[in-house]
């Protein structure tokens, strides 16, 4: 049976999730969560514990930080762009090509909805996607926005409000100085959080092979029986050689004189030698 990140059964399960409160208890248990002045918050869980985002800040914090963030920058410059259709002094066409290259950041706060309802392995990947489109929706619209002003507005200066909230005057250099800078720097957070993300994935990936060695392999190895070790048979020793002790020169002498006295005797049972022929 499948089930979440934080010990839940997962949505698909037959079994109920747990509730809140439930959730903070098995949290608790696993020692991932602190005590806020008001709240008990979770900033981090098993698989993201003692991980760090921008140095200080727990990892799971960050994600959620960024992913919040591609939610206000998507409807932000969403709104940005319908708001210059209050300024007459800007084509409609513009608001129509700025509203077209609105869609990656579009598709992007949809992915980062989908993360908030439901985190699992494929709505972290789609998160990742999410930051990659906000970076390509936000340089797109920052170069529409210089070349627009650079080469086909008309006027001097560039007015942007209305006479409820007033105007606010820039020159065409200020405008598209500020839209690229404001781009570059969005451009390279996101950029940074993309790694990050992409290491946030591996750690619960991580912890799911090491959960599933766990439960498979060391779990089947200690369930069977140990291999008794082969029984050698001990090898003979050898008899120790004992050194002979030096013998004294009587002793070589009396051994020396019988073996003389052997060689000096005749033998007797030697035949004696035939008389020669003729002779009787």
């Amino acid at each position: 049976m499948s089930k979440s990140d934080n010990g839940a059964p997962a949505p698909g399960d037959d079994e109920k999730r747990l509730n809140p409160v439930q959730e903070i208890e098995e949290a608790y248990k696993a020692e991932t969560v602190t005590m806020c002045c008001c709240c008990v918050c979770q900033c981090e869980d098993k698989a993201t514990l003692r991980r760090k985002c921008c140095i200080i800040f727990p990892l799971k914090c960050g994600i959620q930080f960024v992913a919040l963030a591609v939610i206000v920058i998507a409807v932000c410059q969403f709104l940005e762009v319908f708001y210059q259709l209050l300024n007459d002094q800007i084509d409609w066409w513009y608001v129509l090509v700025g509203a077209l290259l609105c869609v990656p950041l579009i598709v992007a706060f949809a992915f980062a909805v989908v993360f908030f309802a439901s985190e699992s392995d494929s709505e972290r990947v789609l998160l990742r996607t999410a930051l990659i489109l906000t970076v390509v929706g936000v340089t797109l619209s920052a170069a529409w926005n210089a070349s627009y002003f650079w080469w086909i507005y008309k006027y001097p200066e560039v007015h942007t409000g209305n006479d409820g909230v007033g105007f606010i005057h820039n020159t065409k250099k200020q405008e598209i100085v500020f839209s690229i800078y404001i781009a570059l720097v969005l451009d390279a957070f996101f950029a940074y959080f993309i790694c990050i993300t992409q290491e946030y994935i591996e750690c619960y990936r991580e912890d799911k092979v090491k959960a599933w060695i766990k439960e498979n392999i060391l779990a089947a190895d200690e369930e069977a029986e140990p291999i008794k070790p082969v029984e050698t048979q001990p090898k003979e020793e050898a008899p120790p050689v004992v050194a002979e002790e030096p013998k004294d020169d009587d002793e070589k002498k009396d051994e020396e004189e019988p073996a003389k006295d052997e060689e000096e005797k005749p033998a007797e049972d030697a035949p004696e030698e035939a008389p020669p022929a003729g002779e009787e």
